[in-house]
């Protein structure tokens, strides 16, 4: 069965209407028809919540077997997107929300954050338009990838984290893409290393 039958079906068994629906999973009505008429499909974070407001999984909303080791949502809380960070090239920061997503507690410890990132350096690991929850990490081992500023405009960067003889390099993922060199009087500041992804559906 898939996704657009079985929201339709949890819909008339839990008895919401779509006004209803859309305003506890805080989404516009017209958003949550187009997952109903088919015309559209949930990202992650929504996916998440819609699955929450009808007390189920995502897999079984997706009509996939609920895993045996699938964690309780209870207790999971929104963290909001503050701003979007390129994977090519450093960019002013985007100070503001772009969105929101449902983590569990472990995610949300003061000083997590949120970033959408943008651009391909570190496909095929981290894609274009996937959302990175970020940690404080003010002292990053080799291998970790991490959120650099650089420079005191407010650039922010995402890359892999690497020391050598007291050069920090920042290595992309994807080979098309080369690798960033900053000497030890260099102006960057770690914002962070990577705990966590969600990617769209």
């Amino acid at each position: 069965m898939g996704f657009m039958k079985i929201l339709k079906e949890l819909l008339k068994k839990k008895g919401f209407t779509q006004q209803a629906l859309a305003e506890l999973i805080e989404v516009p009505q017209s958003t949550l028809a187009s997952w109903i008429s088919g015309k559209g499909t949930p990202k992650h974070d929504n996916l998440v919540k819609l699955s929450q407001g009808l007390g189920v999984s995502p897999e079984e909303l997706l009509g996939r077997e609920r895993p045996a080791n699938f964690d309780d949502m209870t207790g999971w809380v929104k963290l909001r997107v503050i701003s979007k960070v390129p994977a090519d090239v450093p960019i002013e920061a985007v100070e503001e929300y772009s969105g929101e997503i449902v983590v569990p507690p472990e995610h949300a410890r003061p000083g997590c954050f949120a970033l959408e990132v943008h651009g391909n350096s570190m496909v095929p690991r981290i894609m274009d338009g996937d959302v990175v929850v970020v940690t404080p990490c003010p002292d990053p081992y080799n291998g970790q990838i991490v959120v650099t500023r650089i420079n005191s405009d407010g650039d922010v960067t995402l890359k892999k984290f690497q020391r050598d003889n007291g050069a920090i390099l920042l290595v992309p993922e994807n080979p098309e893409y080369q690798t960033r060199l900053l000497t030890p009087d260099s102006n960057i500041k770690i914002l962070g290393s990577v705990i966590a992804l969600h990617r769209r559906l």
